[in-house]
């Protein structure tokens, strides 16, 4: 499988620090009402990986241990044929950020998360990604398009090893153990895994940003 190589820590930082502002925004602005419901039709839930760990992993100072899943896809395993089945076909962008094939857009009928998956030229999950509230890329509105709506998605989302939105660093630190990049700018505090998937080296790294010691946002992917 030929997959996109691990961006540097400037790309990592660009597109954290751009999360990041999204997610700031929503922390510091109140939205006056509810947001419009979308009509969408129910998708059956078929989670791809059944085998989740929904507990705390030993805290380690060893090798890092790493999440493998969210909401049951599992990147480098799961294909968008899995993701579709289980949400449906999403809000879709071309080809996302740094993946080849489409990424696919989707919220929890209440709005409080954005699922972002991203796929390969071969149909392989490469990229999970959760958010906190809505985030979807710039110049894109939630009336778009109904399929953004997942009825299926439902919170909270599972999240691998038992990390959850809303934890604390040293919550989730110390179920994953040191990071490979650990930076504070004022409140916002990012942190960064880089690991082995299949034998490979440096094919996985996933990213957890904090805004005021609080998960927002948390980003697996994998790569050549």
């Amino acid at each position: 499988m030929k997959m996109p190589s691990v961006p540097s820590r400037l790309d990592l930082r660009a597109r954290l620090g751009i999360l990041g502002a999204v997610l700031l925004s929503l922390t510091l602005v109140s939205c006056a009402g509810q947001a419009p419901q979308a009509t969408t039709t129910t998708q059956v839930n078929s989670p791809v990986d059944t085998t989740v760990s929904t507990q705390a992993a030993e805290p380690t100072t060893g090798t890092p241990v790493l999440v493998q899943s969210i909401t049951g896809i599992r990147v480098g395993e799961a294909t968008d044929s899995d993701v579709v089945s289980m949400y449906g076909p999403g809000l879709v962008i071309g080809h996302g950020g740094y993946v080849a094939g489409p990424a696919r857009y989707y919220t929890d009928p209440a709005y409080t998360v954005t699922l972002h998956v991203g796929t390969h030229t071969d149909d392989i999950v490469v990229t999970v990604e959760l958010s906190d509230g809505v985030a979807l890329p710039p110049g894109i509105k939630v009336g778009d398009d109904s399929a953004l709506v997942a009825p299926s998605l439902s919170v909270p989302v599972p999240i691998d090893q038992g990390i959850t939105l809303g934890m604390t660093a040293s919550e989730v630190l110390g179920r994953l153990g040191r990071p490979d990049i650990d930076e504070m700018e004022g409140i916002l505090h990012t942190v960064t895994y880089y690991g082995m998937w299949d034998g490979v080296e440096s094919n996985y790294y996933a990213n957890y940003l904090f805004v005021s010691d609080r998960l927002r946002s948390v980003s697996i992917n994998v790569s050549d």
